[in-house]
């Protein structure tokens, strides 16, 4: 369901972080149980500061072994890390192996294995069996619907989210409304996408959340000027959030003006540096458009100078992407330069960008021969 971000602002929310923070100042782990748990890791996660979930989570599975809110969060981390393996392990951890939480996770990770019949054959059973041995409120069916649907859409499976949703039983709901604007938007259906979108933003019209869906709407559709106008609109509610940044990046390269694209990405790196990967992000965004030159000014300008004075040995992240870029603008010697700084800060960043395309090697030495030999025989400017 969507975040609600006004509950982050309540007294009983603020003393939990004060304590949490408190306690990690000095050195020390607070106690919390599995709920404040659970919170701390959404509001983390919300904020893009994904090691600070995880060390949470950690923390909470060894407070409290077994219990599936941390543990289903470390499952998802692995997945994005393409570890299902430790996914699977974090899965048989969960202690009760007949609950909701322990299959739903089992099905994503079914999902995530292309087996997606096999995943709705069991939630199907595992429906009909709360149906009549528990007794749900027509609520509480509409709760496991949508949480189906929403995982159906997580991986691109919106025909079976849509089987789900075509269930349900309170259709006015705003949790419902979004869910089934999100997969009118799978199924490529548009102009339900934009009816059900101006519907949610009349429900709530300073949900700036709404107002980037409706801006990458129109940017798929590629009413590039109606886009940005939508992100202002966004930013006017809440300055500065980083998916209205993002957008207004895409769409002014898109209009043809670098130089506010770069101002705009210069601004949110400025504003979020390493948190949401906003390094990463942003030069992936101009890679993507084909603009490396571009893409090299944001680093040499605004990402190489803002890792400058982090300490000997901690992980440094773009230096992978740059050497991208200078191999595209044809500089050959400020590649090999980059690559070499990249597999030395950060060989995981390294392995995320070549990885599946040559054998790497587990050293940093190796690898980057590896890269070298590779783009030599490979890669032409």
């Amino acid at each position: 369901m969507r975040l609600d971000e006004e509950y982050y602002k309540e007294p009983d929310f603020q003393a939990l972080l004060s304590r949490y923070n408190e306690a990690e100042a000095e050195g020390k782990q607070a106690y919390i149980d599995v709920e404040e748990a659970t919170d701390l890791i959404d509001y983390f996660n919300w904020l893009g500061d994904i090691d600070r979930s995880k060390s949470i989570a950690e923390h909470a599975r060894t407070l409290h072994p077994g219990e599936p809110e941390p543990l289903m969060f470390l499952a998802r981390h692995a997945l994005d890390e393409k570890d299902l393996g430790r996914a699977r392990g974090f899965l048989g951890q969960i202690n009760d192996k007949d609950g909701f939480d322990y299959k739903y996770l089992k099905a994503e990770l079914m999902i995530y294995e292309g087996r997606e019949m096999e995943a709705e054959s069991m939630m199907r059973a595992e429906f009909y069996r709360e149906e009549i041995e528990e007794e749900p409120t027509e609520q509480e069916k509409d709760e496991f619907r949508l949480d189906m649907a929403e995982l159906y859409l997580d991986y691109a499976q919106a025909e079976l989210a849509d089987g789900w949703l075509r269930e349900c039983w309170d259709k006015e709901s705003e949790d419902y409304l979004e869910v089934r604007m999100r997969c009118s938007f799978g199924l490529q259906d548009l102009p339900r996408t934009d009816e059900e979108l101006n519907e949610l933003i009349d429900c709530d019209p300073y949900n700036y959340q709404y107002w980037n869906m409706l801006a990458n709407l129109d940017y798929f559709r590629g009413f590039y000027s109606k886009a940005l106008s939508d992100c202002e609109m966004s930013m006017a509610i809440a300055p500065d959030n980083i998916d209205a940044l993002k957008g207004m990046t895409h769409i002014y390269i898109c209009l043809g003006s670098s130089r506010k694209a770069l101002e705009v990405a210069k601004r949110a790196l400025e504003l979020y540096g390493n948190k949401q990967d906003g390094y990463i992000q942003f030069m992936e965004i101009f890679l993507d458009h084909n603009k490396s030159g571009d893409a090299k000014k944001l680093f040499e300008k605004v990402i190489e100078p803002q890792q400058a004075h982090l300490a000997e040995g901690e992980p440094r992240t773009g230096y992978t992407l740059m050497a991208m870029a200078c191999h595209d603008c044809g500089y050959k010697k400020k590649f090999e330069q980059y690559i070499r700084l990249a597999v030395d800060y950060n060989l995981k960043e390294v392995r995320k960008y070549f990885g599946k395309l040559t054998t790497l090697g587990e050293d940093a030495d190796t690898c980057f021969n590896n890269i070298m030999t590779f783009t030599k025989t490979n890669l032409k400017k």
